[in-house]
């Protein structure tokens, strides 16, 4: 499995990322932001507005938990924390 994020910044472009993941990282929201942020700066966390992400099954065989199906995969961020 693989996941991919857009990352979307305040004043600058957004980016685009993907990673091989396993499901823990899917466990809640935090701990999905602090992949998701584990290799930006704190500068960049800072003008961090959004993640969007997009898991990419190769198998088929997957169920999102309910707060990933709630949230349509985004989390919102205010001030390089998570809200």
């Amino acid at each position: 499995m693989r996941i991919e994020f857009i990352l979307t910044y305040n004043s600058k472009p957004q980016e685009m990322v993907e990673y091989p993941f396993v499901n823990p990282i899917l466990k809640d929201k935090e701990t999905l932001f602090q992949f998701a942020t584990a290799q930006l700066s704190d500068e960049e966390k800072q003008e961090l507005v959004k993640i969007s992400s997009c898991v990419l099954i190769d198998d088929g065989n997957f169920e999102e938990p309910e707060w990933y199906q709630e949230s349509n995969g985004k989390l919102w961020i205010e001030n390089g924390v998570l809200s």
